[in-house]
């Protein structure tokens, strides 16, 4: 592992040259080929490209999805000029009336299947090659099992917003590939990680680190499983529990005492972090949360972007008992070492930066209207390549992933099991405030379950599915002054693929 450390600098700075956006007819397929293996650092520096994708789409593409069509957030546009309008996009996401041409569906479908291809690509080129006689100093065996999880939770991925999606396990065979029914994918999805599984390293070994491990295989299964009834019409709670335990019993995690400690410089060093993805400071092409949300120089010498505002409602469902509610950032604005963050010259306003929990409208002129996430601990002079991993699991996610099962085995009703998952994660939100803001199992509804799990895991990319999972989603809301109709459940095949590739099946209603 060694080895990789010290190639994946050079290797990262070449193949990131690849861009996640521009992506030629070949989606299924790859730029590597199997000329290219013929050294240990070749096939380790390959290795590497399907996560350093994934990195930057999970953290880009996806989590806007996964966010800008809830409850929980939005991209407003801002100022006369109409800053962040960028052509409705954002806006079709929020009042969910997105078309089969929207630009960041159809980045996101590219870029699953571009991580598809990425990982077939290396599975095929090593697949005659001897590692030992090589040196590579990964075993093969767990090399394969690494991308074969990798091709899975891709598919987990597009499974989640599109349902019915192609199955690809090689390079370009076939190369317009058909769709497959949510059942197909589903099952593919859930046998890869049961079989490759035993073959990952367990949580913490050195392999493990922005790896795939048994148990984030697990965790992974515990929210696939969780999720069935929604994809196939299936309930498979028994599963999710049994998953679940699996990853409670194993002894490697357990909460940390500090909300955000999950989120810091230093999180990988966090025993509740199940899953992350690893980034290294000027090494890595990352979008961080800080780059999407907030105002330019804001704690870091990084332009951001200023979009991703937090819906005023949403931010109002924390109490202020509540230390969760540190994540967002509102009023005044200071760096890390107290000086005051003031507005740049020549954009509009002045003085010390404040930000404002209320959000007039969608279409306002408040250029700093909304709290702002800053979730993860930005370092000052790393801009957009910073120290933190990105978070895919935490462990708080598999105590409520368990009572969320037992719930809905007991037709929606808390018992002291689920009652008593739940407040070991609120315990810590609350501290010396926890016994008036504790659950009983009368208090512990599934609405109430909802509200917990977007408290507990705001910007970590739950909340579309959690809202879908709880018949909540084609709500109104704010400026979404409609039900949406059952269709938007799913995003439509970007119309664009379906030219190319006549073998895929449009989703209902588009």
């Amino acid at each position: 592992m060694k080895k990789i450390s010290l190639f994946i600098v050079g290797v990262l700075a070449l193949l990131m040259q690849y861009s996640c956006s521009e992506l030629d007819e070949k989606v299924y397929s790859s730029n590597l080929t199997t000329n290219f293996y013929t050294s240990a650092e070749e096939i380790e520096g390959a290795y590497m490209r399907p996560w350093s994708h994934l990195l930057f789409c999970d953290t880009y593409y996806y989590l806007k999805l996964r966010t800008l069509g809830t409850d929980m957030a939005a991209w407003t546009t801002k100022t006369s000029e109409n800053h962040g309008y960028d052509n409705a996009l954002w806006s079709e996401l929020h009042k969910h009336t997105w078309g089969t041409r929207h630009g960041e569906i159809e980045s996101s479908w590219n870029t699953v299947w571009e991580g598809v291809g990425f990982a077939n690509a290396v599975l095929e080129g090593i697949e005659e090659k001897d590692f030992e006689e090589m040196g590579v100093s990964i075993p093969k065996s767990e090399m394969q099992a690494q991308l074969r999880a990798y091709r899975a939770y891709m598919h987990m991925i597009g499974l989640d917003f599109w349902r019915n999606i192609p199955i690809v396990t090689k390079v370009g065979d076939p190369y317009y590939p058909e769709t497959k029914s949510a059942q197909e994918v589903f099952e593919f999805i859930e046998s890869e990680f049961l079989a490759v599984k035993e073959s990952l390293p367990t949580a913490f070994e050195p392999y493990a680190q922005g790896f795939f491990s048994q148990q984030s295989v697990e965790a992974l299964l515990s929210r696939l499983y969780l999720n069935a009834k929604t994809y196939i019409g299936v309930d498979k709670y028994e599963d999710a529990i049994k998953m679940c335990d699996a990853v409670i019993s194993s002894g490697f995690f357990e909460l940390e005492a500090d909300y955000l400690s999950a989120f810091s410089k230093d999180n990988n060093l966090s025993k509740e972090n199940i899953q992350v993805f690893t980034q290294k400071g000027g090494s890595s092409m990352s979008a961080p949360l800080h780059a999407l949300t907030c105002y330019w120089s804001n704690h870091v010498d990084a332009g951001g972007w200023n979009g991703i505002i937090t819906q005023e409602g949403f931010y109002d469902s924390y109490g202020d008992d509540d230390t969760r509610k540190n994540q967002f950032a509102v009023g005044p604005q200071f760096y890390a070492d107290g000086t005051p963050v003031y507005i740049e010259a020549g954009n509009p306003g002045s003085g010390q930066l404040v930000y404002s929990k209320e959000v007039t409208t969608f279409h306002s002129e408040g250029l700093f209207e909304g709290a702002r996430c800053k979730k993860y601990e930005a370092i000052a002079g790393l801009n957009w390549n910073q120290e933190y991993d990105i978070v895919l699991i935490r462990y708080a996610e598999v105590l409520m992933n368990k009572a969320e099962a037992i719930m809905r085995q007991n037709n929606g009703q808390a018992d002291h099991t689920a009652v008593d998952l739940i407040n070991q994660v609120r315990e810590r939100a609350f501290g010396d405030k926890f016994e008036e803001n504790k659950y009983t199992t009368n208090a512990l509804t599934l609405d109430e379950l909802l509200a917990e799990r977007g408290r507990e895991f705001a910007y970590e990319g739950h909340r579309r599915t959690d809202l879908i999972r709880f018949g909540k989603y084609l709500q109104s809301r704010w400026e979404k002054e409609s039900t949406s109709d059952a269709t938007r459940i799913l995003f439509p095949i970007p119309q664009t693929q379906r030219d190319i590739n006549t073998n895929l099946k449009q989703n209902d209603g588009y």
